[in-house]
């Protein structure tokens, strides 16, 4: 169907002609400013404002709320066209009726490819598409100039580009305008991406730091169906490599620059998602890794799948513990001090465990890839699986246990490749921000326990530079040695009190009581 909205006496044979007015004997009377318009939904091939946007909404909420309509009514790739008075135009002053100013920069807001190029490149604009969920992109724009004007340029009066500098600089040149705009319809997050041919991430370090890129890479694919592709250290390359998401993994530079020379692919996106600002964004991890391509993309889209190689078999560590029993995983982690809690902590958690008859494990590395370390638990039964156990094997032991408790997010979010329930400790960071997505359902049976300190989470103070200055003087610290400055910052003056709080141990017997 097409409408022609706003018809007055402009009554169009063929199509459904529209007015508030009874007078004009529209085939439909309606209030273009009241809402829901008495229109079906994905009804229209073509909609015709024509002089009418200028009309509506003095408001911007009623402005908006009319192209909402309009994007609702919409098939997918209708056309709207748009006819509206040049602003500076005579006839544009001269109508007191006259609520805004229409112009093709108007609907940039509206077009979504826009919005997120804005956001991946920091650039001022209202991401009106993302907040309305709407996308309506101009397709074309054609000026019509005023008859003086028209006459001097069809006399060769005025030459081309005088006509084009007074069209940008004089009045009442442009009479009048004609903004087609294309319905993009369903709503599909990554429109920025689709001319891209392939999308490669560089994430090295910290093993919760690849997951999560790769949970962010994944979800790219889920949105786009881009091919994309990660360059990581080769200790991680394995547990990469399982993630189906991920077209190929690199760890040469060298070799993946002469891949992609060989590719014949016009359009490689390549981004660094290292830089210690994506780890103190006031976003989650990784959302602030896709707000760098200015995505955001629905919970369901999001969280990593890991495909282990049926070879890989943890059964026989489990042997001795009785069927039924429940498996609770603790990841005792030794990192820097402003993330390890005490190994008194971890022995009294293993003990109330044991008492009360779960079966405990211990896994980690007493020196994994990153320097980090676990701390050793003095019970004779827990079951100590440290460095015994690959990434792969340790994420098979995951699936098969109930209950992981930890304070590293590598675990964690290996563990978000399962099904198992999560306690994860927080300190410089809030657990909102890091519990791993799972696929259609966020931190689904992931519990977070925080600190009660009042500073609580500090790392996304390192967004104010004097609060850094402070700590730098303070401490010791060069701002420049970012490893340092991660590794020690706390701005409370009882350093790292919240690791140290006794009533932790409470909170995660509290966590733990609704994942029994």
């Amino acid at each position: 169907m097409k409408y022609n909205l706003g018809c007055g006496s402009d009554y169009r044979f063929g199509w459904i002609n529209c007015d508030k007015y009874p007078d004009s004997e529209p085939d439909l009377v309606m209030d273009l400013e009241s809402f829901p318009w008495p229109i079906a939904d994905d009804s229209a091939e073509e909609v015709l404002l024509s002089h009418v946007l200028e009309h509506l909404g003095g408001h911007s909420n009623v402005f908006l709320d009319v192209m909402r309509e309009l994007y609702r009514i919409c098939r997918p790739s209708a056309r709207i066209v748009i006819r509206v008075p040049d602003p500076r135009h005579d006839d544009y002053f001269s109508d007191p009726t006259h609520q805004r100013p229409i112009l093709p920069g108007t609907f940039q807001p509206l077009d979504l490819a826009l919005n997120e190029e804005w956001q991946s490149r920091k650039l001022p604009g209202t991401p009106l598409a993302k907040y309305l969920k709407i996308d309506l992109p101009v397709v074309s724009v054609t000026r019509h100039l005023d008859p003086q004007w028209l006459n001097a340029w069809q006399s060769k009066s005025v030459t081309d580009d005088a006509l084009t500098q007074a069209v940008r600089s004089s009045n009442n040149v442009v009479q009048w305008s004609e903004i087609v705009l294309e319905a993009r319809k369903p709503f599909s997050p990554g429109q920025s991406l689709k001319k891209v041919d392939a999308l490669v991430v560089k994430r090295v370090a910290g093993m919760g730091d690849v997951l999560m890129a790769l949970s962010a890479l994944s979800a790219v694919r889920a949105a786009t169906g881009l091919c994309v592709y990660i360059e990581t250290s080769p200790d991680y390359e394995g547990i990469a490599s399982a993630c189906p998401a991920i077209e190929r993994v690199f760890t040469d530079a060298d070799a993946m620059v002469a891949h992609f020379r060989a590719s014949g692919m016009a359009d490689v996106r390549y981004l660094d998602w290292s830089p210690a600002h994506f780890g103190i964004s006031r976003l989650h991890q990784v959302d602030a890794f896709l707000m760098s391509l200015g995505l955001t993309l629905p919970e369901a889209c999001k969280g990593v799948r890991i495909e282990l190689a049926a070879a890989v078999d943890v059964d026989r560590h489990l042997a001795g513990i009785p069927a039924g029993r429940r498996k609770v995983v603790l990841h005792p982690g030794v990192t820097d001090p402003n993330r390890t809690w005490p190994p008194q902590f971890w022995q009294a958690l293993a003990e109330d465990l044991v008492a009360a008859g779960d079966a405990v494990i211990v896994v980690g590395e007493t020196r994994s890839q990153d320097g980090r370390s676990v701390a050793s638990l003095d019970r004779p039964s827990v079951l100590d699986l440290t460095d015994r156990l690959t990434l792969d094997e340790t994420l098979a032991l995951l699936r098969r246990c109930d209950i992981l408790i930890s304070g590293d997010s590598g675990p964690i979010q290996l563990a978000g490749a399962s099904d198992i329930a999560i306690v994860g400790l927080y300190s410089v960071v809030a657990g909102s921000n890091r519990l791993p997505h799972r696929p259609g359902d966020h931190a689904r049976r992931a519990v977070a326990v925080a600190p009660s300190c009042r500073f609580h989470p500090c790392y996304p103070r390192m967004n104010d530079p004097e609060a850094v200055a402070r700590f730098c003087a303070e401490d010791g610290v060069s701002p420049t040695d970012v490893p340092a400055l991660f590794a020690r910052w706390c701005v409370n003056p009882e350093r790292y009190a919240c690791v140290r709080e006794p009533e932790t141990l409470g909170r995660v017997k509290a966590a733990l009581a609704p994942l029994a």
